[in-house]
């Protein structure tokens, strides 16, 4: 078992040729009746021995995608992913590292390591067009059965409504973000006093909330203002205690 193995098992998973009966069993490693990327992480940890370090034990992969970037969340170390993807598309930009393989073809995208290392970036690529994802395989170094998950990122940036409102005292704040920015989002009273900053960092493309807590402030009408570098948006709220 050695690369030549790897390249010619990533070619059939691709779709650029196709596997004899004696080489579809011997590339199914973990015997599921499938040949796919936890099959390539499988023989790439065979090839690598005991210069392998493992990482920690992955359960769960959540993977965002849309305004062209595709990202991950987990909880432990990915070794690869295979996308089953549709649209017309192309890849402008990879975030892997010296020893991940990004390879494609119209209907796969395979990321997987070759030498063992992480991935340093919960950014996967870049892209232009429209791609859309399909289903997810997942692995890490430990063969574990890994629950996957997509959630497609919002177009355009957006406030949402405050909810309740009125409230008393708390109210919870949602929004969204298309693309990689610094938001900050604040409170101001009516005559335009900033009583509080509830939010200032920068973040990923992706939805997301914060609550407000009025409890210490006077009952009546306050303004919410979500500020990044491409969006301004302001909302009325009312205390009502």
């Amino acid at each position: 078992i050695n690369v030549q193995d790897i390249v010619r098992l990533v070619d059939a998973v691709l779709g650029f040729s196709e596997l004899n009966e004696n080489e579809f069993q011997a590339a199914d490693y973990n015997q599921d009746g499938n040949t796919d990327v936890q099959d390539i992480v499988e023989i790439v940890s065979i090839v690598l021995g005991n210069q392998l370090a493992r990482g920690e034990i992955t359960s769960s992969v959540t993977l965002f995608h849309g305004s062209g970037q595709v990202y991950y969340e987990s909880d432990g170390n990915i070794a690869g992913f295979q996308l089953m993807v549709s649209g017309e598309y192309s890849i402008t930009k990879n975030y892997l590292p010296e020893g991940w393989e990004f390879k494609k073809s119209d209907k796969v995208i395979l990321i997987y390591s070759l030498d063992g290392s992480s991935l340093n970036s919960s950014k996967l690529f870049d892209y232009d067009g429209e791609l859309n994802i399909m289903s997810i395989i997942a692995s890490d170094w430990y063969t574990s059965d890994i629950a996957t998950s997509s959630i497609i990122l919002p177009t355009e940036y957006a406030l949402q409504p405050a909810y309740p409102n009125p409230f008393n005292p708390i109210t919870n704040i949602k929004f969204e973000i298309p693309i990689s920015s610094k938001v900050i989002i604040q409170i101001f009273d009516i005559e335009g006093r900033l009583v509080e900053t509830l939010y200032d960092k920068k973040i990923d493309a992706g939805y997301y909330s914060v609550i407000w807590d009025g409890k210490m402030m006077p009952s009546g009408l306050y303004f919410i203002r979500l500020s990044s570098e491409n969006f301004h948006s302001h909302q009325k709220i009312i205390l009502m205690k």
